[in-house]
């Protein structure tokens, strides 16, 4: 680019100024760049790149709003006493005197594919050169009703199942009818001079929203649900004068399967196949439940059994099948409430096996354990009723509890149970002999505590006596 000052009365070359890259000038090479002049601004186009000339360099810049620009490398201005013109060669806009926004010029309702030049000529009108016209701007005449194009339709065409195609009138008088599966295409157009144009549309109760603006001119309708339809659809010339909507309407005719009827059947089968499937889950689960409170309530048998294999085991001494001294302690707490409600004697007998380490260590632990199971064997047999006990004190010795039973009661059975053991051992079995220590309480009075020791120590003076016989203790009670 080149710019020259002159003398404005002789002419005379006053400077010449090369501007390019150096400048800051980006140039499409292929485009060339163009010179736009307006409102005393200098812009450079090239392509769509725009600049403007500030201070002796180029800088990046935006043309004014002009509706619809398209093609600004062929922008071209113009100013008179009408306003300010600006022109493509498809394209004119006019700013009047005193507004800031150009409005884009519409030259009458023929199909003019555009203009071949644009010219402010010597009486100061505008005059533009098309196929076949010359036309005059008249501001008087801009200054009425604003023309607008209309939206219409070029094209109906139905697409049946089997891929046949129809055309259908393009103006129906009742709602078109769209057999089931077919689909509606649709070639959309627009009453105006201008060849680029841009449509958009919605089917109100199924799209609700207007579509994107598009080039795109033709449509398909298709999967719509059964039911009467209608399509809005609007055209405009690109980024100019939006037509106004208008409508068509369409009915979509039901599949055989998509009728009422056949729902309404469909659905009761639908319903009358759940409830059995209600049923049969219901019977399920309740088979299921009942198995499963036979499992829970065998599994509960189980182990209440287990629990009183436990607490027997927790009680019962292992060896010889009796109580264990764990049982002996509530037993005798037992009876010792009784008694002290009652106020009955609580007798208490404690049980020795004489010489059992040598007899154990001259037959062996077998036969030890055999003497000690018979031996607890006659003592249980010795006891009556739910409250007197025979329990293993531990190692050899034993106690029995005889609660309601007075001292010589008890020392009766005492050498009972001596006798008993002695014969047992004269009638071919093992030499076995008993010592015992009876002592009986009156509760309230004394303590279990004491009754213990009083038996054991009448235990002791047994032994210290010879053994195989049955000791009072000292008074007969603790």
């Amino acid at each position: 680019m080149h710019r020259w000052r002159f003398e404005a009365d002789s002419g005379r070359l006053l400077e010449q100024e090369h501007l390019g890259s150096e400048a800051g000038l980006e140039t499409d090479p292929e485009l060339g760049t163009r010179l736009l002049l307006l409102d005393d601004t200098v812009f450079a186009i090239s392509g769509t790149r725009v600049q403007r000339l500030r201070a002796g360099r180029f800088v990046p810049a935006r043309l004014p709003e002009l509706p619809g620009l398209e093609r600004p490398w062929e922008l071209a201005a113009a100013r008179n006493a009408a306003g300010t013109f600006v022109w493509t060669s498809q394209r004119i806009w006019w700013r009047p005197p005193g507004e800031h926004a150009f409005r884009l010029l519409r030259t009458g309702g023929g199909r003019v594919p555009g203009y071949r030049k644009v010219e402010l000529q010597e009486d100061g009108r505008l005059r533009v050169l098309a196929r076949a016209q010359v036309l005059q701007f008249d501001p008087a005449f801009d200054a009425g009703p604003a023309w607008r194009p209309r939206s219409r339709i070029d094209r109906i065409q139905l697409r049946h199942a089997d891929g046949s195609l129809e055309l259908l009138p393009r103006q129906p008088a009742a709602p078109l009818p769209v057999p089931p599966g077919a689909a509606v295409g649709l070639r959309l157009g627009l009453s105006a001079m201008e060849s680029e144009f841009e449509f958009r549309y919605r089917i109100p109760g199924y799209q609700a929203r207007w579509s994107e603006w598009s080039g795109d001119r033709d449509l398909l309708l298709q999967h719509l649900p059964p039911g009467d339809h209608t399509l809005e659809y609007q055209g405009r010339v690109r980024g100019g004068v939006e037509a106004g909507p208008e409508r068509l309407a369409f009915r979509f005719q039901p599949f055989w399967y998509e009728r009422w009827p056949v729902r309404l059947l469909f659905l009761l089968a639908v319903l009358a196949a759940a409830a059995a499937l209600v049923r049969l889950r219901v019977h399920r689960v309740n088979e299921r439940n009942r198995e499963l409170e036979r499992r829970i309530a065998e599994r509960t048998a189980e182990l209440e059994q287990a629990n009183r294999k436990l607490a027997e085991l927790a009680v019962i001494d292992g060896l010889t099948g009796v109580p264990n001294r764990r049982a002996l302690e509530c037993a005798l707490a037992r009876g010792w409430q009784r008694c002290a409600v009652h106020r009955e004697p609580l007798a208490l007998v404690m049980v020795d096996v004489d010489h059992f380490k040598r007899y154990n260590d001259g037959l062996g632990h077998q036969a030890g354990d055999a003497l000690l199971r018979r031996v607890a064997a006659i003592l249980t047999a010795a006891v009556h009723g739910v409250d007197e006990m025979a329990a293993r004190y531990g190692g050899e010795e034993f106690v029995l509890v005889l609660p309601g039973v007075g001292l010589d009661e008890a020392v009766a059975r005492a050498e009972a149970v001596r006798g008993e053991v002695e014969r047992s051992a004269a009638g071919g079995g093992p030499a076995c002999t008993l010592s015992m220590g009876v002592a009986v309480a009156w509760p309230p009075a004394g303590d279990v505590a004491g009754l213990l020791g009083a038996a054991d120590g009448a235990l002791y003076r047994a032994k210290r006596e010879g053994r195989n016989r049955v000791c009072v203790a000292s008074g007969g009670a603790a």
